[in-house]
Order: structure tokens, then sequence, then C-alpha cells
């Protein structure tokens, strides 16, 4: 998946923000999902699933070697990045094109390198445009809570 480019992603885009010049071809050829970006096991690993009713969206991470922080945990903009991708892919399904306008994280304990963790998100209001998701990082069995996050989405407007 981390060499996937949406033609139609991409178009929806230009709807958007229809002054925005995209880079060229080759260098777009060349594009990959930054959470993607890096070597199979080496970086980060993971799954998502949605629930439509619920509007409830869980990722299945395991950060790899290529992530570390201080040493023998994951880099707190790790963790930030895949909280960010979890919550957006939540307000992504539920709400359409959206982006985040704020994200608010506590960090609670260091994640291990290379240990599985759940972060389970969920949509808590829809205001106008204004998307509320927030979500939690736990261990596998639920004991450990590693981190905790709320988040604001903007619906965009091609207007």
């Amino acid at each position: 998946s981390y060499k996937f480019i949406s033609s139609k992603r991409l178009e929806e885009v230009k709807i958007f923000f229809p002054d925005s010049k995209p880079v060229k071809e080759e260098p777009l050829s060349q594009a990959r999902l930054f959470p993607r970006s890096l070597e199979e096991g080496l970086g980060f690993e993971y799954a998502m699933f949605h629930n439509q009713v619920e509007n409830r969206t869980v990722c299945i991470l395991q950060g790899g070697p290529y992530l570390q922080g201080i040493p023998g945990f994951l880099h707190g903009g790790a963790i930030a990045t895949m909280i960010d991708s979890t919550v957006g892919m939540c307000a992504v399904l539920t709400g359409g094109a959206v982006m985040t306008a704020n994200l608010n994280i506590n960090f609670r304990r260091p994640i291990p390198l290379c240990s599985v963790v759940v972060i389970n998100s969920q949509l808590d209001k829809i205001e106008g445009r204004k998307l509320f998701v927030s979500c939690n990082v736990q261990s596998l069995d639920e004991k450990t809570l590693y981190s905790e996050a709320t988040s604001l989405f903007v619906k965009l407007d091609p207007k």
C-alpha cells in the first residue's frame, strides 16, 4: 500500500485547493504515504479497521526499530503520527474531506520498541464543519494506557 497513489484523491484535493500546483509527475510517482515510507518491519507496521455504525476506528500498531526515541522506546513524534493518522481516518470516513485543525496528546508512558499497541478512536461530536475525535493508545491487554488524545478536524469547503 505504500506505493498506492490515488488519482481520485488527487482530484479531490484539486477541488478544495484549485490554486495549488502539485509537484511534477516524476516526484509524484515516487511519493509514498508517510507512515508506509520505511522498509517493512523497520518503521510503522499497522492495520486500521473502521466501524461505520459506531463511528470508531481502531489501529493495531507495531513501531519498528527505525522509530526509536529514547533508547528502547518509540519516539513521541512517531506516536503522534499514528494518532493523527488514526483519528484522521476516523474523521475522513465519517465526514469526508477534512483537515487536522488541532491535535492534543497526553503521553502517559513510553511505548517499548517493537511492541504492539491498539489505538482506539471515536467521533465524539459534530458541530457544523467541525468534527471532534478522541482516542487512546493502550497495550493489547488494555492494562497499560500509553497516551490519550483529542482532535479537531474541519470539513474542507470547496468554495
